[in-house]
């Protein structure tokens, strides 16, 4: 069952309805400032946007439908008046501001409650969450995801950023009628660097009030307090969130009503005129469980690699099964799909190791209408000869099913990791949403999936182009794309456990910023205790998310533009003439580390729609630029990887109606090889996968058939190319 959109909440559109005067200087601010009355003249400002006045409405307009401006309305209505936003994605209803329950002023605003909808949400749902929703993960809980996203009663920005540092309490008056309800309280800053515009920082938790049934009571939040130990920026006030969190007499009130939503210094207001509500549970920071696993065994005898030349291998299937096309990236091939928001790949989820370990992570499910499915992992240890479960426990299975989010992109390095970086709560429009890191690590005769961490908890839109790879180090480094625009990106010095700026939550505020001491994995030292909980500070924005290393360090490259990190700080960003490489899908790998190659795929969104492109390459050598061209038109697909002193680029080339070939070009000594085809299908494919790194002696190469429907069985090939 799936309740249409236009009955869910509507928290995010009440923006437009709480508009708010300018605070005044320090020295003359009122002890009392009302945030929103609801009533009519708080609209006024709000002429251009468009909304909908007048009676209520049930529905959202039609397709097309132009809305009034404020300016040509004049009629309040004498039962109150609506506010609809038709350009949300949520598709919400209008917002009611009516008369009855008012305590400031003639109106108050009212929730249209849809009471069997919200029922649904606490029972039904919870126990049936399907795809980006929460896993069993212990950080986790379904029933909160719900909260967050789908109950959201009140949401309001400010992308200018509010004052509220004169102010110790926020308060507003409520009525819940018919039935009990919990809510929670979150407010936001914006102290961290603004992510392509819209601010970041650090969050209170959600903090809970029980409200009695057909009683108006005062809401008392201890701002000041708050703000203290969560370590906010009072001057910075970015967001404030007030959402449905709980129906203690197991339903929901028939209907919610709101006013005089305001900020009180000192004891200006000892006496409210109702009764006050104080929260439930202690005065606490927002912090976030640290994984609690003890570090990962490696084998230092087991991870030596074997080396020396090889024959050609290939095409293998690797899916002996025919794992049917899963849900990774929303469809298309077992690779995913384009990599942009919504649509995740895996094209970079592969590692050859050495000459005989290599593993591939892939979308698949073993039947068309059910059965195993999400992402899985396939390794081989005989050089590509055979495939099987990745992990220990897996080695007589022909995969291993890894507990890894869908809205994430999938990443390996040249040490034999793996990772998922993405969000397993896509609250795009209400609360923000937390970024995590998945990975997958080689122990020398099997893979574990050993880490998870939260590395962001100020997400705006599911994110896109993620990476994540361990440079030489030690230093784990994560990059990835929000949905809405910006990139950023952050690193761990303690293998993964936390991701710097952090503080441990135990300590008193202020506290300190946490610098773990790095630590090289491959020597088997241990890392640096753990916290048990962090607070997460705001991420470095970078100008792209594509990370590669970069003498010693790492460097992120992107359509255009690129900068490198120096083990200390970013670079300022570096442009050049990105638009000889096209617009698709980006790869890129170093030679030596300071020499750089870029290549990108045809536009790739639209699965009725093929596309092709020219196939040009970029190389950097010392600050300069090259590009050239490897083939004209009719390329859907390229990825590049290095192997010893040469690069590789693989790509599919469309050679007839029907014709599919996977061909690559060899470059060494300064000079691109001739084509040569490796494969000829006569199914359209969807991707090319390949390492970044593969090893000296061999290029290693996978790639997928592209499928219409999601039980379409979908081979996934592999071949090995000689480095010679």
């Amino acid at each position: 069952m799936r309740i249409p959109r236009s009955a869910m909440i509507f928290g995010c559109l009440l923006a437009v309805l709480a508009w708010t005067k300018p605070a005044p200087a320090d020295d003359a601010r009122p002890t009392v400032r009302l945030l929103a009355g609801f009533e009519w003249d708080e609209f006024v400002p709000q002429i251009g946007r468009d909304m909908v006045l007048g009676e209520p409405i049930d529905k959202p307009p039609e397709p097309g439908f132009r809305a009034k401006r404020y300016e040509k309305v004049t009629d309040v209505g004498p039962e109150g008046f609506q506010v609809f936003y038709p350009r949300s994605s949520r598709d919400h209803n209008g917002q009611k501001v009516v008369r009855a329950h008012a305590t400031q002023g003639q109106f108050a605003w009212l929730c249209p409650w849809n009471a069997q909808q919200w029922q649904w949400h606490v029972t039904e749902s919870t126990s049936k969450a399907p795809g980006a929703w929460p896993t069993h993960e212990p950080w986790y809980s379904v029933t909160d995801h719900f909260y967050q996203r789908e109950s959201q009663l009140y949401d309001r920005n400010w992308d200018k950023l509010d004052d509220w540092s004169a102010y110790d309490r926020l308060r507003f008056d409520i009525t819940s009628v018919g039935a009990p309800l919990t809510i929670g309280v979150r407010v936001r800053d914006g102290q961290g660097p603004p992510v392509r515009g819209k601010p970041s920082g650090l969050r209170t938790p959600a903090v809970l009030f029980d409200l009695p049934a057909d009683k108006t009571v005062t809401v008392d939040f201890a701002l000041a307090d708050f703000a203290r130990v969560c370590e906010l920026d009072l001057h910075k006030v970015h967001r404030l969130n007030i959402r449905a969190n709980g129906f203690p007499a197991g339903k929901p009130p028939t209907a919610l009503y709101m006013d005089n939503l305001r900020l009180v210094a000192g004891d200006a207001e000892p006496r409210p005129a109702f009764d006050l509500v104080a929260m439930k549970g202690e005065l606490r920071p927002f912090a976030r469980p640290v994984d609690d696993d003890p570090p990962t065994k490696r084998d230092p005898e087991k991870l030596k690699r074997s080396a020396g030349p090889v024959e050609p291998l290939g095409p293998v299937v690797i899916n002996p099964t025919a794992l049917y096309a899963g849900p990774l990236g929303h469809g298309a091939g077992h690779f995913g799909r384009s990599g942009a928001t919504y649509f995740s790949n895996s094209r970079r989820a592969v590692v050859a190791y050495d000459n005989d370990r290599l593993c591939v992570i892939i979308g698949g499910r073993t039947e068309p209408r059910g059965g195993t499915a999400g992402t899985l992992a396939i390794a081989s240890f005989d050089g590509g000869k055979t495939w099987r479960g990745a992990t220990a426990a897996d080695r007589d299975k022909p995969f291993t099913v890894l507990p890894w989010y869908l809205r994430s992109g999938f990443f390996a390095d040249r040490f034999g990791n793996l990772f998922a970086v993405g969000t397993p709560n896509c609250d795009s429009y209400n609360e923000g949403q937390d970024i995590c890191m998945h990975r997958l690590t080689l122990t020398g005769d099997a893979w574990v999936d050993d880490r998870f961490a939260i590395l962001h908890q100020d997400g705006y839109k599911c994110p896109y182009h993620c990476t994540a790879l361990m440079i030489g180090t030690g230093r784990v480094w994560t990059a990835w794309g929000d949905g809405f625009g910006g990139c950023l990106a952050r690193y761990s010095d303690d293998d993964g456990y936390t991701f710097e700026p952090c503080k441990d939550a135990a300590a008193p505020a202020p506290r300190p910023l946490r610098t773990p001491t790095l630590r090289d994995w491959t020597t088997g030292a241990q890392p640096d205790p753990a916290p048990r909980q962090v607070l997460i500070f705001p991420t470095s924005t970078v100008p792209c998310s594509t990370l590669v290393p970069w003498k010693g360090q790492v460097a992120v490259v992107g359509d255009g533009v690129w900068a490198y990190h120096d083990g200390t700080s970013w670079s300022k960003d570096e442009k050049f003439d990105g638009k000889k490489l096209g617009r698709g899908l980006i790869s890129a790998t170093t030679l030596g580390e300071d020499r750089l190659f870029i290549s990108r795929s045809a536009v790739y969104n639209d699965l009725d729609k093929e596309s092709l492109s020219d196939l040009v390459v970029a190389d950097m050598k010392d600050g300069q630029w090259s590009f050239t061209q490897l083939e004209a038109e009719n390329v859907s697909t390229s990825i590049l990887t290095a192997s010893g002193r040469a690069i590789y680029c693989f790509y599919v080339y469309k050679a007839g109606d029907a014709k599919y070939e996977v061909r690559y070009r060899r470059w060494a000594d300064g000079k691109w090889a001739n084509s040569v085809t490796l494969a000829t299908e006569d199914r359209r494919l969807n991707h090319v996968a390949a390492p970044q790194y593969s090893p000296p002696d061999y290029a290693a190469v996978w790639w997928d058939q592209f499928f219409r429907n999601a039980g379409d069985p979908s081979e996934v090939k592999f071949c090995r190319v000689p480095n010679r």
